[in-house]
């Protein structure tokens, strides 16, 4: 596990306008106060240097669960996105922040509804800036 992050400025922006429009509706921000310790520790990079194998806002990842070795395709998203189509996951969610600005061969920890697990970022099948889809 890295103790910095990679994050493109466009995320960063969009990410921090999220939370405060997220802090005027939610009472209890224990998603948000998370999201916020990662932004923190962030690295921001202007998209047009982003590396192939980072997470980024909607990339599509394969995750290997470290336990059960078990495979799970992911697409991080923004929260109005999420649950709208299978293996879509917020970014507030503790999955969604334990993967945002990882590297392919990253091992992050998550906690989810089964307990703390570990992952590793084993491919990215599909990132925005890699397809210059920057506007997502």
């Amino acid at each position: 596990m890295r103790d910095s992050i990679l994050i493109t400025a466009d995320d960063f922006r969009r990410l921090k306008v999220m939370i405060r429009a997220a802090r005027q509706i939610w009472r209890h921000g224990t998603y948000v106060n998370a999201l916020e310790r990662e932004l923190r520790r962030a690295n921001i990079i202007p998209s047009s240097e982003v590396p192939g194998d980072l997470v980024t806002m909607n990339s599509r990842v394969r995750l290997c669960d470290a336990q059960s070795g078990g495979r799970d395709l992911l697409t991080l998203v923004y929260p109005h996105t999420a649950g709208q189509y299978p293996g879509f996951v917020s970014v507030l969610s503790g999955l969604g922040t334990a993967i945002l600005g990882t590297q392919v061969g990253d091992v992050l920890r998550a906690r989810t509804a089964e307990g703390l697990r570990f992952f590793q970022v084993e491919r990215i099948l599909y990132q925005p800036e890699a397809e210059g889809d920057t506007h997502l």
